[in-house]
């Protein structure tokens, strides 16, 4: 027996309707067939289609029949062709001709008495159509009737989207219950309609007064409209162009209900829409659908609607999840004008919306958003103004310390000021203060980020406050242009009702002539006052030369804790303060003297902090002066509440990666190395806290903070992986070796590894007398599958295996150099070339007795360190054999974040029995990281035997797992817990003396790229 919807595809089955057509693109949405206010209630809401008036009087077709029929009555528009009427189908048609040309009858009034009888009508269709499906459900052609009546009266309601004043009688007579309770019906085409029904009574183009809405929507979610809207988008099938249509319906539903957000809550708490739209969103497509782009931006409407959605979202790793999402589009743009490109900016608007919970900051911390950011900033074009939007969220508000300081500690200085010493959009500038008045405000008084910060501003000659100054002009300008024509307007208006109705529109014009950012752009201005002399001195400069005074900044200021006065119930009272440290007492602050931030007394042996110390005295009557003392200590009370709350931040931080660091004994570790590392380094001047030289002494003292403090505590391994070490079986026949290591490789993938590791010179045997000939052309990149088989293998094998693949390394030939290497080739799961590795030290020994080497012979050595991102998990370092012994490779990748180092090798018999498990566990141990040795199988015909035990270590210096002789695969599951676990037990990382000793990962380093 066929199925009801296989019926209902047929076009040739009896009494079926026609599936409904869909239109290509479901955005150009039509209103489906109405009974217009003329039309009679008889015809039951069909549609009429009028006959046009052809402008051509050509006659086309058949001959029309004679005028007079057998009964001598003429057929005078031509009806029927080939044959008559009768006289008395000719009366019955005039008559019919007279009620259309608007005879006697008139059009049935829509009212309350029409909504009754459709109600009547619609509740016994749904009726008759059930009771026919329950008693004859397995013949379906005996109910397909009753289905398309159904459907029809199901698409009349349209109507009532022209009349929202019936709203209440609809529900009042139940129909509202009755249409919801369709979203249900076996047939989907019927449950389709009812949503897109649905969704034209709730549009807000229906203009409705609030009440009627609310009646209305009130009475769906009565009906579980909620859950029955999930109900369909879990059987509805996207690949039927129908189904695919009623998806857009459902979301177009879900937009017009968020629009209260009590159900845009409800939608979060009470059903699953908020994870299926995350997983929509997630799918891949060769072209952004529309569905797709529609469900990013519902997703964006729920996280802005509810901090509960937000909370729900967090729990699901949403932030991680949309970072990865948006990472392709660092360095590319979507198409203009396309689905794509709305989809992108939805996302980024999820990303935002999460940033102004605390708990999403943290989120955004652990998945490196920071750092995908200023790739960005750096790389990209449509992404750049936002990713600073998402920047100037994350670091905003009180609780955005932590992100304030982690941009500093990646060295996103750089980045922000190279974009903000370039003229941009005022959004683009708005972000750009924005960015930097939050730094100033929350970066703690005492660590050296805030040094970096405010050495940034002075260095060039103070370049940085020439632009704040230029920027603070052109939009001071614009806002006293708006602020005389509302002057003038509010002198026209005789009454105070009168102008305070017209207030908010004024206070709109303002801020669209760029008020926000001129009040942020004052803020900077009254930091760099309050901080450096010699800043303030370039300030005071500036304004004069247009005869303003420091002054205007504070009535800037001034005004900004009125309009916080005038909402404090949702004020950030942090601001406030802030606000008011800074514009108290003015001569203390701008015409008297300084604030030292960080200025180092190297007479004393010490570094000591002169927050506070005000010099100079005011006479300005004006002005009555406040004590020193004071204005010290408001703005020392300030900058320690600043620190306090990023010391929170950061702790929250550790927690949620399961540390138990305290962070005070982080920032005391800091403290003192910042100590003896700047004595007799920095010193005070006139000019403020820093020399004009400091950028050359910066240069001596490195980066303070990666110096101090690197990577203390963060994540390195996002997510557990699966390695595996392939301990191959190597021989004469190149071929062969390529299909034993496919077959390994993929044994290693069906046992869920997702970073797979091949041993030194895989494809051949090991040997000087080896390396000619079988050395492979690998450049220019790609090569051809003839001069390079074994790097087209490795491509093929890792998009088989869907892994990541370390292909061990194989001999290399450069034609332009006519030189060999050792070379190792990672792959990502698509196919893709992602690093080359060429070995640094070649294995040149001489133990007398035992075992005499020289690779250099034949081989030329690489001349660069390579690191590998894998966005899954981390970063991780490749390095080959002998590379081992040079811990200085080690440290490097281990100060840039890796957390795994590997090894390809084929230690002998002499130096594997001495130094092989020795030399992985003491890099493992010196870096507490996790690191992957990969061994040829033990051959003992062969000229070179290797000696295999192949092993992964841990963090703590501890062997996982390790390889006998012969041919096998290890694995080990490796996670961050176990490295953070390490580090906290021995906590290298703050422990450094590289004012004692140099940092060997802050040297002029190259670094291989794919």
């Amino acid at each position: 027996m066929a199925s009801i919807d296989d019926l209902f595809k047929k076009p040739y089955a009896p009494g079926n309707k026609r599936k409904l057509e869909v239109l290509e693109n479901p955005n150009a949405s039509y209103k489906v067939t109405k009974v217009s206010p003329n039309t009679h209630s008889k015809r039951n809401g069909k549609a009429t289609v009028e006959d046009e008036e052809d402008d051509d009087d050509i006659e086309a077709g058949p001959s029309l029949p004679p005028e007079e029929t057998e009964d001598g009555i003429a057929d005078e528009e031509g009806r029927f062709f080939g044959g008559g009427i009768t006289s008395n189908t000719a009366d019955a048609l005039n008559y019919i001709d007279e009620q259309d040309q608007g005879g006697d009858s008139s059009a049935e009034k829509v009212d309350a008495s029409w909504l009754r009888k459709v109600a009547l009508n619609f509740e016994r269709r749904i009726s008759k159509n059930s009771e026919l499906r329950a008693k004859y459900e397995n013949d379906p052609q005996r109910f397909m009737g009753s289905e398309a009546d159904l459907d029809a009266d199901v698409k009349a309601l349209s109507i009532l989207s022209d009349h929202p004043d019936l709203y209440g009688e609809f529900a009042k007579l139940g129909c509202v219950a009755s249409l919801v309770s369709l979203l249900a019906h076996e047939n989907t085409d019927i449950a389709i309609d009812a949503i897109e029904i649905i969704k034209e009574l709730t549009d807000e183009d229906v203009e409705a007064e609030q009440p009627q809405w609310d009646v209305l929507v009130d009475a769906m979610l009565d009906a579980d409209l909620l859950s029955l809207l999930y109900g369909n988008v879990s059987r509805l099938d996207e690949t039927n162009e129908s189904d695919r249509a009623g998806l857009y319906h459902v979301l177009a539903v879900l937009e017009n209900l968020s629009s209260r957000t009590a159900i845009a809550e409800a939608l979060g708490k009470n059903t699953s829409f908020i994870p299926w739209l995350l997983k929509r969103v997630q799918q891949r497509e060769s072209i952004v659908s529309q569905n797709k782009q529609y469900s990013a931006e519902i997703l964006a409407i729920l996280l802005q609607s509810s901090p509960a959605n937000r909370t729900l979202f967090l729990g699901l790793d949403g932030v991680d999840i949309l970072l990865q999402l948006l990472s392709p589009y660092r360095k590319r743009d979507p198409a203009k004008g396309t689905e794509e490109e709305e989809y992108v900016e939805n996302i980024f608007d999820c990303v935002t919306c999460c940033l102004d919970d605390p708990e999403g900051k943290i989120r955004f911390l652990e998945a490196e958003g920071i750092e995908l950011c200023l790739i960005m900033l750096r790389e990209g074009k449509m992404s750049k103004p936002r990713a600073l939007r998402l920047l100037d969220h994350g670091l905003g508000g009180s609780e955005g310390g932590a992100c304030c300081q982690k941009l500093v500690e990646v060295a996103g200085l750089k980045a922000i000021f190279t974009a903000f010493m370039k003229k941009h959009d005022n959004q683009t500038t708005e972000h750009l203060l924005g960015i930097l008045a939050s730094m100033l405000r929350s970066l703690p008084g005492n660590s050296a980020e805030r040094i970096r910060l405010l050495a940034k501003f002075v260095e060039k000659d103070y370049e940085k406050i020439d632009r704040t100054m230029k920027i603070r002009r052109e939009y001071a300008s614009k806002v006293a242009a708006v602020d005389q024509d509302i002057q003038r307007e509010r002198s026209r208006l005789s009454s105070a009702q009168e102008r305070d109705d017209r207030g908010d529109e004024w206070l709109s014009r303002r801020m669209d002539a760029g008020l926000y950012s001129l009040q942020t752009a004052d803020v900077v201005l009254a930091w760099l006052v309050a901080e450096d002399a010699g800043a303030k001195k370039r300030i005071q400069g500036l304004l004069a030369e247009r005869d303003e005074s420091l002054e205007v900044v504070k009535a800037t200021l001034q005004e900004q804790l009125k309009e916080f006065d005038a909402n404090a119930e949702g004020s950030d009272l942090m601001f406030q303060e802030m606000l008011a440290t800074l514009v108290d007492s003015p001569k203390q602050y701008y015409d008297a003297g300084v604030i030292n931030q960080a200025e180092v007394h190297s007479e004393n042996n010490q570094s000591a902090t002169t927050q506070g110390q005000i010099s100079g005295k005011t006479s300005d009557q004006n002005h009555p002066a406040v004590s020193d003392q004071t204005c010290s200590t408001k703005l020392e009370r300030f900058k320690n509440k600043s620190t306090n709350i990023a010391q929170r931040e950061t702790e929250a931080h550790l927690v949620r990666l399961k540390t138990n660091v305290e962070h005070d004994d982080v920032y005391a570790t800091l403290g003192v190395s910042i100590r003896s590392v700047t004595q007799g380094i920095l010193r005070p001047h006139s000019g403020g806290v820093l020399s004009d030289g400091y950028e050359n002494s910066a240069t001596r003292i490195h980066d303070l903070k990666e110096h101090f403090c690197p990577n203390v505590m963060s994540t390195l391994l996002k997510r557990p992986l699966k390695l595996a070490l392939v301990q191959l079986a190597t021989g004469a026949d190149k071929s062969a070796n390529l299909s034993r290591a496919r077959s390994r490789v993929l044994e290693a993938a069906q046992q869920g590894a997702s970073l797979i590791v091949l041993p030194e010179c895989f494809n051949s045997p090991y040997g000087c007398q080896y390396f000619p000939k079988y050395a492979e052309t690998l450049l220019p990149s790609p090569p051809s599958n003839e001069k390079a088989p074994s790097f087209h293998a490795l491509s093929d094998l890792a998009k088989e295996a869907n892994a990541y693949l370390l292909g061990g390394s194989i001999p290399e030939y450069e034609t332009s150099s006519n030189k060999y290497f050792n070379t190792s080739l990672m792959f990502n799961p698509k196919g893709e070339l992602i690093a080359t590795h060429r070995k640094v030290h070649l294995f040149d020994i001489d133990i007398p007795g035992k075992i005499t080497f020289k690779e250099s012979e034949i081989l030329s050595p690489g001349s660069k360190i390579t690191l590998v991102d894998l966005p899954e998990y981390g970063r991780i370092a490749l390095a080959i054999c002998y590379d081992i012994r040079f811990p200085e490779l080690a440290m490097i990748a281990a100060r840039k974040q890796c957390f795994l180092l590997l090894y390809p090798g084929a230690f002998n018999l002499t130096t594997g029995a001495l130094h092989w498990s020795l030399q992985a566990r003491a890099r493992a141990m010196d870096n507490q990281v996790y690191v992957g040795l990969c061994s040829p199988a033990r051959d003992m015909e062969a000229s070179y035997n290797a000696w295999g035990h192949s092993m992964v270590v841990d963090p703590n210096a501890a062997v996982l797992t390790e390889a006998g002789e012969n041919e096998e695969v290890v694995y080990a599951d490796l996670n961050d817990d176990k490295i953070q676990e390490t580090r906290k037990g021995i906590p290298l990382q703050g422990q450094r003396r590289f004012d004692v000793y140099p940092d060997v990962s802050e040297g002029n380093i190259e670094f291989e790229k794919a």
